[in-house]
């Protein structure tokens, strides 16, 4: 739903826009009928004040209307509770004052919105290939890669990437009622007997009008200078106040180093290609060792490797230094920021990671990614009710917009909420969830046919998959198996939950532990989880769940002085 202005109340978990009468819960619509949220309505706009039953009966009924008004209001409002979870007898939210009326008690934050002009939603789809040869199947792919990049470089639109979509045909209506896609940038490309020919389109959605379309022949060492004309086109038909490609100073890039970083982009999509990816982004430096860009890419990929390969270690040390190289060269790299925040997050430098995200300026072009990013290390400082409210204001920037907010609802015991909102392609954390709601057999399916998997992954997997079968000893194998240089905080603190359900207290207690020293100290999680239920007796349980809610404190200190509960506090 894209809000249109007014005014939105914030009260617990719960947030209520009086404009369209709809009630959230960490950013999730809850079902309310007109006349509890009418109800509401009322209560937030007196909020601490005392409104008469008498009132409740002009808000809900034009004037002589003829019911029973007095079984009416209680309709609604026991209505109200059960949405709110609240009672009459220990009110959180509403009291009720005997002969007088009701009485909004909760803590209340007004956010007055104005009516932000909506950006548009832009997908670029991959290229016809009208012939079948390597070249041109890299260009078809390469080249749609690349004006998504300086399109988001514009900050004019949001980006939908086509893989959001499935493979196929796509369909005009489809992408834009379920995708939300106002343009599609699409086209074909065929090589001729010197150069190359390319046919861009754009196409207005739902009904397929092209408004904007452009054929030019260019030989490969031209495709870095023709993505940069056809973005910077395109830009300004989207948006031509805000379309400021031009205004940056030009990337010096040779047509080679070009050529190589969009292949090192196409074989980066995939984990098991990221290697060969990074050697591409390798000879590309070795070329261009001034592009900035090529150097936030390497750095990505070996995080991506630190997480969820072997070699943790070495690919956090690796990405670390390719992100210094890329900030040294060109410190404004907002994306590039984001991702370095993760890596920082899940190095066990939380605090550093919050600094980082807190004091980039904001940009159209990556302020979705930093609230992202937000979600992730919030989470990990065990500021839970903070990474919702990153999630929440993600979203707003961009209904689709994803995060890692499935771990934190996972982390609040929310299961079913997690499972709506989870992205999780691997399937593991699915699987854990699909486990603790009693659905073991979905576990298994979620977690089967996977031969593609890292070793590191796949040990996670023989583990959970051992404990669901009830084999407890390989499973605690697997588990002792998972080198602990390999494993990130947040990993232990998962299999110190998988100890814990095996009743293994010794493990579990080392590993949370490991989780806590290494940088997730999530106290509340480690509090509500039912699986440490028999461990919360220890005087061991009890330090460790101490020093995570002391960190944690901490960290909420650190994130009001910079300006983090400020910049979230109409989410």
């Amino acid at each position: 739903m894209e809000r249109t202005g007014g005014v939105v109340y914030h009260f617990g978990a719960y947030s209520f826009d009086e404009t369209g009468l709809e009630l959230r819960k960490h950013g999730l619509p809850i079902k309310l009928p007109g006349q509890p949220a009418a109800l509401l309505r009322l209560l937030l706009r007196q909020a601490g004040q005392v409104v008469s039953r008498e009132n409740f009966k002009d808000e809900l009924w034009p004037k002589d209307t003829f019911v029973d008004f007095e079984r009416g209001i209680n309709a609604a409002m026991t209505r109200l509770r059960e949405a709110l979870l609240d009672s009459a007898k220990a009110p959180k939210y509403i009291e009720t004052l005997a002969r007088r009326g009701y009485r909004f008690v909760g803590a209340v934050t007004i956010e007055r919105e104005a009516s932000p002009s909506r950006k548009l939603r832009v997908t670029v789809l991959p290229f016809d290939c009208r012939q079948a040869n390597e070249e041109t199947e890299f260009l078809a792919l390469s080249l749609p890669d690349a004006i998504e990049t300086s399109l988001y470089e514009t900050g004019t639109c949001l980006l939908r990437s086509s893989k959001d979509f499935g493979a196929g045909a796509f369909d005009w209506g489809t992408l834009h009622a379920k995708g939300g896609v106002d343009f599609a940038v699409t086209g074909w490309i065929v090589r001729g007997p010197r150069d190359y020919r390319v046919s861009v389109q754009l196409v207005k959605l739902p009904d397929g009008e092209i408004v904007w379309a452009r054929t030019a022949d260019f030989p490969l060492e031209g495709v870095f200078d023709l993505q940069r004309q056809i973005s910077r086109d395109i830009a300004k038909r989207l948006s031509p106040a805000e379309a400021a490609i031009d205004a940056r100073p030009q990337v010096k890039v040779s047509p080679r180093g070009y050529e190589l970083f969009l292949r090192a982009n196409h074989l980066s999509l995939r984990m098991r290609d990221l290697p060969m990816a990074i050697e591409m982004y390798q000879a590309c430096l070795a070329e261009d060792p001034g592009f900035a860009a090529a150097w936030a890419r390497l750095g990505r990929c070996h995080r991506i490797l630190a997480k969820f390969r072997d070699g943790m270690s070495e690919n956090a040390s690796s990405a670390e230094r390719a992100f210094e190289k890329a900030f040294a060269l060109n410190p404004d790299l907002g994306g590039a920021h984001c991702e370095f925040a993760y890596l920082e997050t899940e190095q066990g430098r939380v605090e550093a990671a919050l600094r980082r995200l807190l004091r980039i300026s904001p940009s159209p072009s990556w302020d979705v990614e930093r609230f992202a990013a937000l979600v992730h290390a919030c989470r990990y400082a065990g500021l839970l009710e903070e990474s919702l409210a990153a999630h929440r204001v993600a979203r707003r920037l961009d209904a689709q917009a994803r995060s890692t907010v499935m771990n934190t609802y996972f982390a609040l015991g929310e299961l079913a909420t997690a499972l709506a909102e989870s992205n999780d392609k691997v399937g593991f954390l699915d699987a854990m969830i699909l486990e603790s709601l009693g659905r073991g057999g979905e576990a298994l399916r979620r977690m089967g046919g996977r031969e593609d998997l890292p070793p590191l992954v796949r040990t996670w997997f023989a583990a959970l998959e051992a404990m669901l079968r009830g084999r407890r000893t390989k499973a605690l194998a697997s588990l002792r198996e998972l080198h602990e240089e390999g494993v990130d905080p947040e990993g232990f603190y998962f299999r110190a939950r998988l100890f814990a359900r095996l009743d293994c207290a010794e493990d579990a207690l080392a590993s949370l532990r490991g989780a806590l020293e290494r940088g997730y100290y999530c106290a509340a999680a480690m509090k509500r989880e039912p699986a440490f239920a028999a461990l919360a007796g220890s005087a061991a349980f009890r330090k460790i769940a101490q020093e995570a809610a002391r960190r944690s404190k901490e960290a909420r200190a650190l994130f009001g002085e910079l300006g983090g509960t400020e910049l979230l506090s109409g989410a």
